[in-house]
């Protein structure tokens, strides 16, 4: 699969006043650092950044960073900064990729389907889980996680080890932690409060009458 390229220049107007005539121009402060080797500062597009880091993959996907001098290194964005009042990018972190060494990345996990006791007995679905962290080597990252709730009904739900998960990916949290559960609600245990007592009730007329 071929790598999407991320265009990064050197940058050598360092420290506060720098960094704001970077970002009025469109740009943010980066820094790339691997193993053995002097993190580089870097600045790179902010609305190309902003993109990538809104998709459901962004985060831990292998990126080319291409450099100004047109050397280019496989990275994994390690970290980022957001403004805390406008939510935009102010810094990010690339990681130099090894691809004999494991590293360790959040997978996003994504629900499909609407369950049937959300669907047919007003339940709720809740999320208890949306990233999986995990270690792995670079070229066995999983993109997503995927989980078919379709057939869930009221009280029941996904653990971690339910998920359909390579076995070259070592999962790093307890495999009995919940993912996701279909909760009853108040609508749903009045359905099943009035379920119970027609049951009831007809189990009753059923009955033959005492002589």
């Amino acid at each position: 699969m071929e790598k999407t390229i991320i265009q990064a220049r050197r940058r050598w107007d360092l420290g506060k006043n720098g960094s704001h005539r970077l970002r009025g121009e469109g740009w943010i402060p980066a820094v790339m650092y691997g193993k053995g080797s002097d993190p580089v500062p870097l600045a790179v597009e902010r609305a190309f950044l902003d993109r990538l880091l809104h998709t459901p993959t962004g985060r831990n996907q292998i990126y080319a960073l291409k450099l100004d001098d047109q050397n280019t290194k496989d990275v994994l964005i390690r970290d980022f900064e957001l403004n805390p009042v406008r939510e935009e990018l102010i810094h990010i972190d690339f990681l130099v990729v090894d691809e004999t060494r494991v590293v360790r990345v959040n997978i996003p996990i994504e629900t499909e389907g609407i369950p049937i006791g959300v669907k047919n007995f007003g339940g709720m679905l809740v999320p208890l889980l949306k990233e999986l962290p995990v270690e792995c080597l670079p070229q066995d990252i999983p993109g997503i996680i995927t989980i078919d709730v379709s057939n869930l009904e009221l009280n029941q739900g996904f653990r971690v080890k339910d998920l359909p998960i390579s076995g070259k990916v070592k999962v790093l949290v307890d495999p009995e932690v919940n993912v996701v559960h279909v909760e009853t609600t108040r609508v749903a245990a009045t359905t099943e409060t009035e379920e119970g007592e027609a049951a009831t009730e007809e189990a009753a007329a059923e009955e033959p009458a005492e002589s």
